[in-house]
């Protein structure tokens, strides 16, 4: 006989497959998928598909109700606290109430201060029994970006590179076209998908006329499995242009998604004008940086200031300087390089401009957290800063 344990960690594993259907399509909001049940039986479950739509809770209810299933004594699986309060939508614990539901499994609380320990007391007082902490870790490596986030007050951070067997992301006259496989190709636009930004500099823009959106016809089978069309994130793309250098004509400005230039601040603070549908001037005060020899806008502050805009996770794609730069300051969380079976040679640009080093101790070392063949390519995840 299976015991309640057992059985409510069998519902919250079905509850976290279905959380993770919304990994390209809910930011700023976390992914939460949530399963009912009653007499044994599932009568309903859904998942949060985008900001704005019905939350997890909310989708599960109407699958009920469409099934003509009574919630009333039901159990909900749910793998975030459900929301305590009204913002685009109202508030779940409510709804779990109204539904007459009797128990609520949760994975974890939820971070956010709008929310956290508040569903929970929502329910409690409505003599719903609460579980806490059922498949916690797996719940938090669903959205490890949002929760990091909340808890930090500034976007997670990814450094997204592409690289030969001895490092290199370009040959010395500059050609850099293509060193990984169009499978790799094809991963990044998951994984931009998976971002609410794309941060590069005026550097990266001048030399590759790049466009830095995603492209759903070329992403994985298995990402347009997930996610369709009209669901999937557009990221921001957020240029830093310290010597506004950038004429707007370059691609990217062009191509899919609002763009974000980010300009010096001449008087210290941040200001933000919009300047059309689709481009935002951002001013961000600058810091002196004796090791560059000049002022570089403060990129921390510029990150902390994103976290306001309810920015959750960026992607960063970038040159060697720009990445070094991020590296020097412990701003990057983690670093994902595509490693092509290619050899570029001594005089090649090394993907991170790191040097001065005299000793062993003195290098960090980082944490691999997976590997993953893509077509003849390597795709490394480590993390930097948890």
């Amino acid at each position: 006989m299976v015991s309640q344990q057992e059985s409510d960690i069998q519902y919250m594993l079905l509850a976290l497959n279905l959380a993770e259907k919304g990994r390209y399509s809910t930011l700023p909001n976390p992914c939460v998928g949530c399963v009912l049940t009653k007499n044994g039986m599932i009568i309903g479950s859904g998942y949060h598909k985008k900001a704005g739509t019905g939350h997890a809770e909310v989708n599960a209810l109407a699958d009920a109700r469409n099934k003509n299933q009574d919630t009333t004594g039901a159990t909900a699986y749910v793998t975030l606290e459900p929301c305590s309060h009204f913002g685009l939508t109202p508030p779940c614990a409510v709804a779990l109430v109204k539904a007459g539901i009797k128990r609520v499994v949760c994975a974890m609380t939820d971070p956010n201060p709008l929310v956290s320990g508040k569903g929970f007391e929502i329910l409690r007082n409505a003599g719903i029994e609460v579980i806490v902490g059922i498949c916690e870790s797996q719940a938090r490596n669903i959205n490890v970006p949002f929760l990091y986030a909340m808890e930090h007050e500034i976007p997670y951070v990814t450094q997204k590179m592409g690289i030969s067997l001895d490092g290199k992301i370009a040959l010395a006259n500059g050609e850099s076209k293509w060193i990984t496989s169009p499978e790799s190709r094809s991963d990044v636009q998951a994984l931009r998908a998976e971002n609410q930004a794309i941060m590069t500099t005026a550097d990266t823009v001048k030399a590759d006329n790049p466009s830095m959106n995603v492209r759903y016809a070329e992403l994985p089978d298995s990402a347009k499995a997930t996610v369709t069309e009209e669901l999937i994130n557009t990221p921001v793309k957020i240029i830093i242009d310290k010597h506004e250098i950038l004429t707007r004509d370059e691609k990217i400005f062009s191509s899919s998604g609002q763009v974000m230039l980010v300009y010096p601040s001449p008087d210290g603070d941040i200001e933000e004008k919009v300047i059309s549908e689709k481009l935002t001037i951002l001013r961000i005060p600058t810091v002196n940086d004796k090791e560059h020899q000049n002022d570089n806008i403060d990129i921390e502050r510029l990150l902390k200031y994103l976290h306001t805009r309810k920015i959750r996770n960026i992607l960063v794609e970038s040159g060697p300087k720009f990445c070094r730069y991020m590296m020097d300051r412990n701003l990057i969380n983690k670093l994902v390089l595509y490693v092509a079976p290619k050899l570029m040679g001594d005089d090649a640009i090394s993907f991170c401009k790191c040097t001065g080093f005299r000793s062993m101790d003195e290098i960090r070392a980082f944490r691999l957290a997976k590997c993953t063949q893509i077509g003849d390519d390597i795709k490394l995840e480590y993390i930097i800063k948890e």
